[in-house]
Order: structure tokens, then C-alpha cells, then sequence
């Protein structure tokens, strides 16, 4: 179940903007319109409106785009110039994307950073919100981490694959 999305420097999104499902005080007395889990109570649905060139189409663009980074493993080719062109700085800014689910009756976000001018992954990102763990961990600045509890055999065998990594030029999340 969806809790909240997060975007910054994309398209007509400069400044950091969230949609989120988190249910107000007022609407939990509404309980058809609501998902209750024991820890959140979150909207079922929502809509987005405003007047035109107001974001609404780009904010249904930043889902799309994270969806195919997420299936193609890669930043789509054509998103070179997504960033905020507002600001001429922007092109060597991070743009940052995230998402937080409930997924029984944990939260996880899952996010990334990324230069779209050069296409390149800057950080990406597992945490489990409710016990505050980051679940797995990976920037340009080394081999990714992860705080999975792994016995002994399989923790050598993720190390293969986190050594993997450093090999690896990627581009791609």
C-alpha cells in the first residue's frame, strides 16, 4: 500500500514534493474511505487537481519514471534533460526520487539519487522505517551495504556479490 512518494529536481519539481497518503484526522472517522493497518491508517485513493501547467501530468511522469528505472535497470536515455530547467544549476544537481509502502505491517522506503544529465546512480537505498534499519545501501563511493541478518554461509556468499559491484560501472539502479 502506497504511504508516500518524494521527488526533487524533476521537471517542474525543484524543491522537494510529496504526495501523502496518510490518512488526516478528519478522514479516520471515514472508514470506508480508509486502509487501517495497526500502525497507519492510510487513504484508499486520492485525486490530483489544480489548474494547468500546475505539475500534475509531471507527477504522474516521476511514478512512470521510477517504475522504468526500477523493471529496465537503467535511467532511460531520453531523461537527460528532466532535471528542473528552471535553474541552470540543476543540471549537475542530484535529482531524488523516493517512495515509502506498507507492506504488511511494516514501512519500507525504497529511493534513489541520481545526476539525469549524466545519467548516474549517486545513492540508492532499502530501509525498513518501522525498526529504523537500512536493509541495503549503495553509492559510488564503494561496494553497497546491507543490514540483512545473514548466517554464515550466506553472508560469504552476499559478500561475492557486494565485491561484484565494485567491478561493475553501472549506470543503471
Amino acid at each position: 500500500m502506497l504511504i508516500q512518494v518524494n521527488v526533487q529536481n524533476f521537471k517542474s519539481f525543484n524543491e522537494s514534493n510529496s504526495l501523502n497518503m496518510i490518512a488526516s484526522n478528519k478522514l479516520r472517522k471515514q472508514k470506508e474511505r480508509l486502509y487501517e493497518s495497526d500502525t497507519i491508517s492510510l487513504l484508499k485513493s486520492t485525486v490530483i487537481y489544480g489548474p494547468n501547467a500546475s505539475g500534475k501530468s509531471n507527477f504522474v511522469e516521476v511514478l512512470r519514471f521510477m517504475k522504468e528505472c526500477v523493471i529496465n535497470q537503467e535511467i532511460p536515455i531520453e531523461s537527460y534533460n528532466w532535471y528542473c530547467r528552471n535553474h541552470e544549476d540543476n543540471k549537475e544537481i542530484i535529482s531524488s526520487f523516493s517512495v515509502q509502502l506498507l507492506l504488511n505491517e511494516d514501512c519500507y522506503e525504497y529511493g534513489f539519487d541520481a545526476i539525469l544529465n549524466t545519467q548516474t546512480i549517486k545513492d540508492e537505498w532499502i530501509v525498513n522505517l518501522n525498526k529504523k534499519k537500512i536493509l541495503y545501501q549503495r553509492n559510488n563511493d564503494g561496494k553497497p551495504l546491507n543490514g540483512l541478518n545473514l548466517g554464515k554461509e550466506d553472508r560469504m556468499r552476499m559478500e561475492i556479490y557486494l565485491d561484484d559491484f565494485l567491478h561493475n560501472e553501472y549506470s543503471a539502479i
